[in-house]
């Protein structure tokens, strides 16, 4: 069935509903918008003049931007309200050759970066609005993530050291206290603050032979040792860091997504071209599965990328793209919308070729903050911000 009639037939069906989908801004990027009636508003715009200028490197739902710029002998890391843009706070300056990977929080209520010290690293949690910061460190190991609970500001993080594994900790919102919790990594908490996700390792044993892998995201190759590790089993954990789930079937996944109600998880697996939703149910302190639905692109030739809730957590936002015949980068990229619920997707927009949408977060149901780059010549950066006029609705009454 061709793309045109299949969203003909959507409207059709679920005229007169309620969603917040997305689209882009048609005069700057050229994009082609195939469903939404929309308005666009440029909120910022970097152009690229020189290898010092000031560009964007992440977007928040809560509406800020983190931006990068290189001066004499430094990097420079600050953010601002893009209510504001002109006001803008320093997160971090560091050395030329030191290249820090900063970053904001899946909701954008803290900044994350890493500083050296004394031989370790140690990580730094700023909240967005004030400054305020904790800094956590372990004179005997490296402190190389973490996920603050929403609920009481209680603190998961990840340290590295001499172990084959990494280990989880929990700790009280000043970073003091902290608790072993088990081997593993990628902890994240789930917004009401009832539970955190993590991957823990399954040891198998081995004959000692080295295995390689592609790592899909960063596409490098990296050597394990079989019978170290076999796979990274996905678990949910309660807020005091009682096991309380296993996700056999998601071993492996690289991208594990909470929904804001907390009610669902968005998970991705390595080799996978989409992504599965799956329903979760609190009985008595118990937490089970309810559902697993699988959602695939449209186009078989394509993967899907940058999934992302809607802020009620009833639609899904992401991009489709073909990877290219060199494996190196992504064409083709277009922005879809699905329904968590019925699991109805639309086409949104699509992307002009000579533009790359890094990344786009919600802002509300209805509200679409997009980072696009330019890459034909006089390269610049915008920020848009796009608002539905017209009520195209996947989303059940």
């Amino acid at each position: 069935m061709k793309t045109n009639s299949y969203i003909k037939d959507i409207l059709l069906s679920c005229f007169g509903y309620w969603v917040g989908l997305c689209a882009v801004f048609v005069t700057l990027t050229s994009a082609q918008v195939r469903q939404a009636s929309v308005q666009e508003k440029v909120i910022a715009n970097y152009p690229i003049t020189s290898g010092d200028s000031q560009k964007p490197i992440q977007l928040s739902p809560l509406g800020h931007v983190l931006l990068q710029q290189r001066k004499s002998n430094s990097w420079e890391y600050s953010v601002c309200d893009l209510k504001n843009p002109s006001q803008q706070r320093i997160v971090v300056t560091t050395p030329i050759q030191t290249r820090t990977h900063v970053r904001f929080s899946a909701g954008g209520t803290h900044i994350f970066y890493g500083m050296q010290e004394k031989g370790k690293l140690a990580l730094v949690i700023q909240e967005t609005e004030t400054g305020n910061q904790v800094v956590l460190r372990d004179p005997n190991a490296d402190i190389v993530s973490a996920s603050v609970s929403a609920h009481n500001r209680k603190i998961l993080f990840q340290a590295r050291d001499n172990s084959p594994y990494s280990k989880v900790y929990l700790a009280e919102s000043d970073g003091s206290s902290p608790r072993f919790v088990t081997e593993g990594m990628g902890e994240v908490w789930s917004p009401n603050g009832e539970w955190f996700m993590l991957l823990s390792p399954v040891k198998e044993k081995g004959g000692g032979k080295k295995q390689r892998k592609i790592d899909p995201e960063t596409r490098t190759l990296s050597e394990f040792q079989v019978g170290e590790t076999a796979a990274w089993l996905c678990e949910i954990y309660s807020s005091v860091g009682v096991p309380t789930l296993k996700l056999s079937k998601f071993a492996g996944s690289w991208l594990r997504l909470w929904s804001p109600a907390s009610n669902r998880i968005l998970v991705r697996t390595s080799g996978d071209p989409g992504f599965w939703i799956v329903g979760l149910k609190s009985r008595n302190g118990v937490l089970a599965i309810t559902e697993e639905v699988h959602i695939l692109p449209a186009n078989p030739r394509s993967e899907i990328r940058a999934p992302i809730w809607s802020a009620d957590g009833r639609a899904i936002a992401y991009i489709e793209s073909v990877l290219n015949q060199s494996g190196d980068d992504y064409a083709n990229s277009k922005v879809w919308v699905v329904c968590a619920e019925t699991t109805k997707k639309i086409e949104v927009f699509e992307v002009k070729p000579s533009m790359t949408l890094n990344d786009f977060v919600w802002q509300g149901n209805g509200k679409l903050l997009a980072r696009l780059e330019d890459t034909s010549p006089g390269t610049n950066f915008s920020i848009v911000e796009v608002s539905i006029n017209k009520v195209d609705s996947l989303l059940p009454k």
